[in-house]
């Protein structure tokens, strides 16, 4: 879609965009005071800072694709430690690696629709707890999360 054409879809359906933008900005306002406010983020009990919670998360998504595709040794808690204040080497290609693969995972999604499929939601289902937005545990369940 060429840029005219989208600057002209949007010019015409304005009315449509402009309530959902609106929408989409007060509920990331409040679920940002909610994530500022709340004790279940590391903000407020001093576990981890958003760069090494970020860091923390780039070897936990490799821990839950093997989980997925070889489900052994799980375990409810793993007690996993954060990542340094500092850039790492290793986590920087973990996240490149991380990026290379929702990069394929959009590129292949007409030959291959259902993997991609997959792929993508795989990394969009993980993104909720695997952000830079810190919480107490780096490797929770949904389980945990939710009680």
């Amino acid at each position: 879609m060429s840029s005219e054409r989208t600057i002209a879809v949007l010019r015409r359906d304005w009315r449509l965009y402009m309530p959902m933008l609106c929408s989409g900005l007060f509920a990331a306002s409040l679920i940002w005071i909610e994530v500022d406010s709340g004790s279940s983020t590391a903000f407020h009990h001093g576990g981890a800072t958003c760069l090494s919670y970020a860091q923390t998360e780039c070897p936990v998504f490799f821990l839950h694709l093997r989980l997925l595709v070889f489900p052994v040794c799980q375990n409810f808690d793993y007690d996993l430690l954060w990542s340094p204040n500092r850039i790492e080497t290793g986590t920087c290609a973990m996240f490149l690696v991380i990026l290379a693969l929702a990069v394929i995972g959009w590129r292949l999604r007409r030959r291959f629709p259902v993997g991609s499929f997959g792929l993508l939601i795989f990394v969009v289902l993980l993104a909720a707890t695997s952000s830079f937005v810190p919480i107490k545990d780096a490797l929770a369940s949904a389980a945990k999360i939710m009680t």
